[in-house]
């Protein structure tokens, strides 16, 4: 099948599968953007957390990104992912209020250098960027960009030398400064979504809670462990001479 004619189908089974699911009704508490990158490791995942999200009552709708479709089969990765409610990167954008979470269970190197130099270029990447600068959760696996994690090692993609696995760690740790929380075992996934969505409380400083603190003439925020805090609200708070600091023994 030609480039153009396999592209026309893919967005229009998409389509369809984006206006079908819009009119299900559906009781969830949350709804949760999974933005699928591809991986130069592909995707050598199961994927199962999808799952577990959606039996707890999180609404998942999958968005591939950028050239995904073009290496992979939708029906074929709406079999792997267990999940068929789809979405497209045009879509998404254009509904992109609706989203509490924003989730990449595969992120990739190229995902991670985009999003440090915030190049909003890419559909993708500037959709997690305004998630941030509007105080949402983004979240990441993060096995997929960390050059020490066993999967390389399964690979056998481990034989990089330490300034190239040491760059990729540092490039790694600039995402988790820029208020994305990245999560390393795969068991850690339901729950830290489960506290987002159970507690009812939003765990995230923004600008506005910055000035809100200032108002009161506070000088000091204590914050838990896993708090988001967006660049905006690091900003805000060297602007207003406030320091953040961790709750000890959470």
């Amino acid at each position: 099948m030609h480039s153009r004619q396999r592209s026309s189908v893919v967005d229009a089974t998409l389509r369809e599968l984006f206006i079908r699911n819009v009119r299900t009704e559906q009781a969830h508490r949350s709804t949760m953007l999974v933005l699928l990158f591809h991986h130069m490791n592909e995707l050598q995942r199961d994927f199962k957390e999808l799952i577990d999200f959606h039996q707890h009552g999180i609404r998942i709708r999958i968005c591939p990104a950028e050239h995904l479709l073009e290496l992979y089969d939708v029906t074929e990765l709406a079999r792997q992912t267990r999940i068929d409610d789809w979405i497209t990167l045009q879509n998404a954008e254009k509904h992109k209020e609706q989203f509490e979470h924003f989730y990449i269970p595969n992120l990739p190197f190229s995902a991670v250098s985009d999003l440090v130099s915030f190049n909003d270029a890419r559909t993708s990447i500037r959709l997690l960027l305004w998630a941030l600068m509007k105080g949402r959760s983004v979240t990441a696996f993060s096995q997929g960009a960390d050059p020490y994690h066993p999967v390389w090692q399964e690979a056998d993609l481990h034989h990089g030398n330490a300034y190239l696995k040491r760059e990729m760690k540092q490039q790694l740790q600039k995402v988790r400064g820029l208020g994305i929380r990245l999560i390393e075992k795969e068991e850690d996934l339901l729950q830290h979504f489960l506290n987002r969505t159970e507690k009812g409380v939003n765990p995230v400083i923004t600008a506005d809670t910055i000035l809100n603190y200032a108002k009161d003439g506070k000088r000091y925020i204590e914050v838990d462990k896993g708090t988001i805090i967006t660049p905006l609200a690091r900003d805000t708070a060297r602007e207003y001479h406030m320091e953040i600091g961790e709750k000890e023994g959470r």
